[in-house]
């Protein structure tokens, strides 16, 4: 199989595909969706899960996310987040959420760059990408 994305989930891998309310394209693979954000702040969804969050405003942004109690990601959820615009895009973690990333960097360094959320357990992800500490 090409083209699919596979995740371990802690035992074995598996494949990951957005299902029937997915785009498809014209083989019929799913599609990466895009959800375009430009405000200043943004809380990450459930419905954010698999998808890019593309983040695109002069300003800096805040990208937060949020606790488990608030939005109950499964482990193994993946969100790509890419700085679109001019601002600085920065990942926040809410109160009790742990973000394990390289010496703790947490803003997404070039226009066009991106960086991807991995959640690893209850309240904790893993942020990977081309990143800064801010």
């Amino acid at each position: 199989m090409t083209g699919k994305l596979k995740i371990w989930d802690g035992s074995d891998w598996i494949y990951v595909s957005q299902g029937a309310q997915g785009v498809a394209g014209t083989n019929g693979d799913t599609l990466l969706i895009v959800n375009d954000q430009t405000g200043t702040t943004y809380t990450l969804a459930l419905t954010d899960a698999y998808h890019l969050v593309r983040c695109s405003n002069a300003a800096d942004i805040v990208v937060t996310i949020p606790t488990n109690g608030a939005v109950a990601f499964p482990i193994g959820s993946v969100i790509i987040i890419e700085k679109y615009g001019a601002g600085n895009v920065k990942i926040s973690p809410d109160a009790t959420v742990t973000v394990n990333s390289v010496d703790t960097c947490n803003t997404i360094n070039f226009l066009y760059s991106a960086a991807s959320l991995v959640k690893t357990a209850t309240n904790v992800w893993w942020l990977s990408g081309d990143l800064i500490l801010t």
